[in-house]
């Protein structure tokens, strides 16, 4: 079938659907597209030189099965690692393959410590290269285009897939995020010898800081995924710590034995406290606690009544 016809990817789907059948315990297969990868897990570097020896054996019989063959090249093997020290040498198709110390996923790179510093380094380069354009547009843009340059091109470039890197970053490497993230906001202010702090500019520009940024693109990919997800799966758990009153069935308490106040078990006082904390102005939308209250109430209770 045609690149970018309307039966291809189902086609494709079906043709490739065998390769599930490399799975066993210690073994993922995680697919792509055209992109697939294979993950071996095990306790000691033997075994899992063996596991995965085994199961390369496994993916080139079902290539070969189906009519394909592999590209030793293109193939890339990476041995994750407290260290990342160790090493695994496998054979493919007679051509020696030797582990390396990083691998690059759909634009992400995976180093073998899962440091997620090789990352920041390629994220760092491009955004460097943008400072000079950056410089000029400052003097010749008012501060809303300025801004929305800033968004598309130099954080779209910074952040990447930060929703799976970021919260792993060691603090040396956030605060080097913070000298990138805070430098075109400074343009904007012309605050040139950096007098003002990063909250200032926050709260000028109107801008979320690295922290809260990243915290807002996590929290939308779980909105994302409990939307796709069935609602008693989502609230087993939370079904499972729940009391029901004989007097009240409508107003649920909490089951924790390490609070005695009773008040604190409430399910509206549990979400009163979460909603309180929660602050999203400084992403522009209009969202009070009491707000977030009334909406949140009437969705947990319809699962919980």
């Amino acid at each position: 079938m045609p690149q970018g016809s309307v039966l291809g990817p189902k086609l494709f789907s079906i043709y490739t659907k065998d390769l599930d059948q490399i799975k066993q315990n210690g073994v993922n297969v995680v697919a792509y597209a055209d992109d697939s990868y294979v993950i071996c897990s095990a306790t000691d570097l033997n075994s899992l030189h063996h596991l995965a020896s085994s199961t390369l054996g496994k993916h080139l019989e079902w290539l070969k099965n189906i009519g394909m063959v592999v590209n030793p090249e293109k193939t890339e093997l990476v041995c994750f690692s407290k260290t990342g020290d160790d090493s695994v040498n496998m054979t493919v198709d007679g051509q020696h393959l030797r582990s390396s110390t990083s691998m690059n996923i759909l634009g992400t790179t995976f180093d073998s410590r899962l440091s997620w510093e090789p990352q920041l380094l390629r994220a760092t380069k491009r955004c460097q290269s943008l400072k000079p354009a950056l410089r000029i547009l400052a003097g010749k843009l008012n501060r809303k285009e300025f801004l929305q340059i800033v968004t598309s091109h130099f954080y779209s470039n910074l952040y990447y897939c930060s929703e799976l890197w970021f919260h792993s970053l060691s603090c040396k490497l956030k605060r080097k995020i913070n000298l990138i993230h805070f430098f075109p906001l400074g343009l904007i202010m012309r605050d040139f010898k950096r007098e003002l702090s990063y909250k200032t500019l926050c709260r000028i520009t109107q801008r979320a800081s690295p922290v809260e940024l990243n915290d807002f693109k996590l929290a939308k990919c779980l909105i994302s995924l409990s939307n796709n997800c069935t609602p008693f799966s989502l609230f087993q758990d939370l079904l499972v710590n729940v009391v029901v009153e004989t007097r009240t069935p409508l107003r649920p308490w909490f089951l924790d034995t390490s609070r005695t106040r009773i008040g604190r078990q409430s399910f509206c006082n549990r979400v009163n406290n979460v909603s309180k904390r929660l602050s999203f102005d400084w992403y522009g939308i209009d969202i009070t606690p009491s707000t977030i209250r009334k909406n949140l109430k009437p969705i947990f209770y319809k699962y919980l009544a």
